[in-house]
């Protein structure tokens, strides 16, 4: 615990997350907020199992948005059980506050969906569903990707108007030879 609170006062995040997960291991008491921030970074660089490990601790004190949609993202990257992982996201999407964060979960969902169950149609139908709730800064943070799920799902229509050829047979938005 003391070597953890030595690291604690270096402001760096690989340090800060190897004290908060000193402190967790040592059954210390950790601040919901910082389990939540401790689980995102795991999953950000690869450590699926540890994320889960602290978004379930983060949960098991309080309904965290944070932590809800990072368990649901590390079950997916883990490749658990689907209906599991659907009720993780699920669970994330009600806990969302704002737009930001409905969009941040429909974003992940859908990319769970379409890229790692093979449903992409299914991804497409949910943020279609959504989109029209979300503010257009949210909203922009799922577009690009269900143009995407759309193109899976074998809509062709996701590309109209993304490229257009000139009569010399260059790219005209892209400026280069077309292939």
């Amino acid at each position: 615990r003391a070597a953890a609170a030595r690291l604690l006062a270096l402001d760096e995040p690989p340090v800060r997350f190897t004290a908060l997960c000193l402190l967790h291991d040592t059954d210390a008491e950790v601040r919901v907020d910082d389990l939540a921030w401790a689980a995102d970074y795991a999953h950000r660089v690869g450590d699926h199992e540890r994320a889960l490990h602290l978004a379930e601790a983060a949960l098991e004190t309080t309904d965290n948005a944070r932590a809800a949609l990072t368990a649901a993202a590390s079950l997916s990257a883990l490749a658990r059980d689907a209906a599991h992982v659907d009720a993780a996201f699920e669970r994330a999407a009600s806990l969302a506050v704002d737009d930001e964060g409905r969009a941040r979960v429909e974003l992940r969902w859908g990319q769970h969906t379409a890229l790692r169950a093979h449903e992409p149609a299914t991804a497409v139908a949910r943020a279609v569903a959504v989109l029209p709730t979300l503010d257009p800064a949210a909203a922009a943070l799922v577009t690009p990707d269900l143009a995407k799920w759309r193109l899976m799902a074998g809509d062709v229509t996701a590309i109209d108007g993304a490229l257009t050829l000139d009569s010399r047979g260059t790219d005209s938005e892209l400026g280069g030879e077309h292939a």
